[in-house]
């Protein structure tokens, strides 16, 4: 499972609003647990995998390569 975050942490990690974090979440592009009824946590690596995945479309977009 790895390194879990809360849904806070990964708002500040990610620079968007806790409330875009739950809906990722929901909609299953960030993997997320339920720890208790109220508290969302969210792995590390899907946060990861998020950010790579937007990098790489920006990259495609501006044509720029590594």
């Amino acid at each position: 499972m790895g390194r879990l975050m809360t849904v806070n942490e990964a708002a500040e990690e990610l620079n968007i609003h806790p409330t875009h974090v739950r809906r990722l979440a929901n909609s299953g592009k960030l993997e997320s647990y339920r720890t208790t009824p109220r508290k969302t946590m969210i792995t590390r690596a899907s946060i990861e995998a998020l950010i790579d995945e937007n990098n790489n479309s920006k990259q495609h977009q501006t044509g720029d390569a590594d």
